[in-house]
């Protein structure tokens, strides 16, 4: 199980993972993680940017915040909320424009997840308008419920909005306060809050903290215990203890640990990873990651591996398509080239079903090594279909199925996967995640696994 406690910007978290396989190899990792976030406290709202250029500093006034409009990419401006609820209520934002033809797109984006803005509700502006007043301040109030709605976005829980604008390079919107409005009811009055509310000590704060990462630095450790068993019976235990950082700036983020690994020696281990997002819907990363290796053979042997990955991530409205290229290196001196791809393609926004294609290649330069599954070539083929629905008003259930052929050193056989996660919505303090899957992973090989956690916030 995971134990998880949060305090304004303080979590620990405790994590647990056991598997088995067919050839009763067994794996039981405890992991304990510190992590001291960068947050907003729950009284202070905290504007950030995408990059210095959207922010007009010089024509910035109290209450109002103008994003220059660049060639390149949607100017952007964004405020941490401590999770607000927006249930039933609506939201009234405030812009003007010195020459609405010159728009393209304004929007307005409100996520359930942090910085991350996966699961979001947003607002298209421009769209509501008719023959808008060029250089006029525009009042547009909309209920929540007329927002749209992606990926399970939990309204009793908005923490991140952001307002977005492109169009003709060089034109500007000016941007006023962003509200949140609650109807009155037979015991309480309406209330108005501030979502969005421009302040120009605190932008120009901001911006003058980009070079040093300001408010968006977080760090933390973790430590790992591994218990490996084979099927002979053997067991081997090992230790893995790190500092963690990462850094957001605007599109790009970067994250990195490192540490050492105590086993039969004591190994050096870590990672680093740089995700930029070069496009509204393509993300590409750059990543190494120095890991141990979860059998008893590698960690008697000290065996570790060094992984080099390049990767891209394109997400449209209805499909999408992954691609991922890893050079592995064995201390052992095995190296495998591995390409990974999948295409997905959405059927159902309701039940946020898709179907979808995902293949694994790869080749070892010296196979068959005794310390892990390294067969000369493999491939995998694999068609299946996901969903996340919600059960209840407290519960979401999410899973995938799929199936297809697996080829290992010229040896076919059917292959398949099965995973069923369960979370719980946000219930005063508590949450809970528990994920449990099979993986047919070669050919009279089955890897069974179950993980699970509980926060307390």
């Amino acid at each position: 199980m995971v134990a998880a406690f949060s305090a304004h910007s303080q979590q620990l978290s405790l994590d647990s993972l056991y598997s088995r396989d067919t050839d009763e190899t067994r794996v039981f990792a405890n992991t304990l993680t510190a992590w001291r976030h960068s947050m907003p406290t729950p009284d202070t709202q905290v504007m950030s940017w995408y990059t210095t250029l959207d922010i007009d500093l010089d024509n910035t006034r109290q209450g109002q915040l103008r994003l220059n409009l660049q060639a390149d990419s949607p100017a952007a401006a964004v405020t941490l909320l401590p999770g607000v609820d927006f249930t039933g209520a609506a939201v009234k934002a405030r812009v003007r424009v010195a020459n609405w033809a010159d728009l393209a797109g304004l929007t307005l984006v409100f996520g359930s997840d942090g910085i991350a803005a996966t699961n979001t509700v947003t607002l298209d502006l421009k769209s509501r308008l008719a023959d808008p007043p060029d250089g006029e301040w525009i009042e547009v109030v909309v209920r929540v419920s007329e927002l749209e709605r992606y990926n399970d976005a939990d309204l009793a829980r908005i923490d991140f909005a952001m307002i977005r604008a492109q169009g003709r390079p060089g034109s500007h919107v000016d941007v006023g306060t962003v509200s949140l409005l609650r109807p009155a009811t037979e015991h309480a009055a309406g209330t108005e809050v501030k979502i969005f509310d421009p302040r120009f000590d605190v932008t120009r704060k901001l911006v003058r903290n980009a070079a040093d990462t300001g408010r968006l630095f977080n760090y933390g450790a973790q430590v790992t215990r591994l218990d490996v068993e084979n099927d002979a019976g053997d067991a081997r235990l090992a230790s893995d203890a790190r500092v963690l950082a990462s850094a957001s700036f605007g599109r790009v983020h970067l994250a990195g640990s490192l540490g050492v690994l105590d086993s039969a020696t004591t190994t050096t281990v870590g990672s680093a990873e740089a995700v930029w997002q070069a496009l509204d819907p393509l993300t590409l990363s750059l990543g190494h990651a120095r890991n141990a290796i979860d059998t008893v053979e590698a960690l008697q042997a000290d065996i570790v591996q060094d992984a080099f990955t390049f990767a891209a991530d394109y997400t449209a409205e209805r499909w999408g398509a992954y691609a991922s290229a890893a050079e592995i290196d064995y201390s052992d001196g095995n190296d495998r080239s591995m390409l990974t791809t999948k295409v997905h393609a959405g059927v159902s926004e309701k039940s946020a079903t898709h179907v979808y294609l995902r293949t694994r290649h790869y080749r070892n330069s010296d196979p068959y090594s005794p310390y892990y599954y390294s067969p000369e070539s493999y491939g995998r083929w694999l068609v299946g279909v996901s969903s996340r629905v919600r059960a209840g008003e407290h519960l979401v259930v999410a899973g995938h199925v799929d199936a297809g052929r697996q080829k290992a050193d010229g040896e076919s056989d059917l292959g398949w996967t099965t995973q069923l996660r369960l979370e719980s919505r946000p219930a005063k303090e508590w949450m809970f995640k528990a994920t449990m899957g099979i993986d047919q992973t070669r050919p009279d090989y089955r890897y069974k696994y179950i993980m699970g956690y509980i926060v307390y916030q």
